[in-house]
């Protein structure tokens, strides 16, 4: 599978409530042994809004239904998470690593995906070495109006039935993306550094 060692740690996890510290713990430990020791994150459906998880490496961990509203998650690393229903308005993910994560179905009106790395995440096959496969980020079926994904690397990612109205698209890679019934109404893509395709 995905290699996903060197995990980070949150930079205000001593501010966190212990509940949520002992989940991230447990979750770097799972991250670190291969899933040996420690348990998998899942925040399906709790209230994180405006939580601070800034350089946390979070790899994989579930948060379907979650409340990240006004949330800070810039440099985060979220490789292969679910994010299905989750509400990320107006939340900071510049910088994140969102290689292969699951982001159809939320609402992030206003977010700011500056920089952040939406590519397909490499699958290796660990008997081979060699690559298996490349999971491509979902953004699908979601709401973006006004979120800011300059910059941002959104190469193959799926962006059906989405609406990215008013989206800041400055220098964003669209390469390989499907748009089909997306709605970019009032972006420029013209300033994208590639525009999406339309099928």
């Amino acid at each position: 599978g995905a290699k996903l060692e060197n995990c980070i740690v949150a930079e205000d996890m001593g501010n966190l409530p212990e509940y949520i510290r002992t989940k991230i713990s447990l979750h770097f430990q799972w991250i670190a042994t291969g899933g040996t020791a420690g348990s998998r994150a899942d925040f399906s459906n709790a209230d994180l809004s405006g939580i601070n998880l800034s350089g946390a490496d979070l790899s994989a961990a579930i948060f379907k239904g979650t409340n990240l509203k006004n949330a800070k998650l810039a440099q985060c690393s979220f490789r292969f998470c679910h994010f299905q229903g989750c509400n990320l308005d107006s939340a900071d993910l510049r910088r994140a690593d969102l290689r292969g994560a699951k982001l159809n179905q939320v609402s992030a009106e206003a977010a700011n995906f500056e920089r952040a790395n939406l590519q397909p995440m490499r699958v290796i096959d660990p008997q081979t070495g060699k690559l298996a496969r490349e999971l491509a980020s979902d953004l699908s079926e979601s709401q973006f109006c006004n979120a800011s994904f300059n910059a941002a690397n959104l190469r193959d990612a799926k962006l059906s039935n989405s609406v990215f109205t008013d989206i800041g698209c400055e220098g964003t890679d669209f390469s390989g993306c499907v748009a089909k019934r997306a709605d970019f109404f009032g972006a420029n893509l013209a300033e994208a550094l590639i525009p999406p395709r339309y099928e």
